[in-house]
């Protein structure tokens, strides 16, 4: 019985390993952003495909709120 319940207890992911994935996300986040700030800077109106933009501001805000997600769990806030 006590195994069952310590194997559920379980962390998929180490605490030591926190600060190092809200980094990772927190850096493909920013890149993301970058890349989508420049997409819009740097194409015209008529040029521009909303499909892009939607999944670029899509996956850069999923890696930004992992990255803070890590970065809370990093600091000792339990989520």
């Amino acid at each position: 019985m006590e195994s069952d319940l310590t194997d559920m207890l379980t962390l998929p992911v180490k605490v030591a390993d926190h600060y190092k994935f809200s980094v990772i996300f927190f850096t493909l986040g920013f890149f993301l952003t970058c890349w989508f700030f420049l997409y819009i800077v740097n194409f015209t109106k008529s040029d521009r495909k909303l499909s892009r933009e939607i999944l670029l501001s899509l996956f850069a805000s999923i890696y930004l709120g992992l990255g803070a997600f890590f970065l809370a769990l990093s600091l000792g806030v339990n989520i």
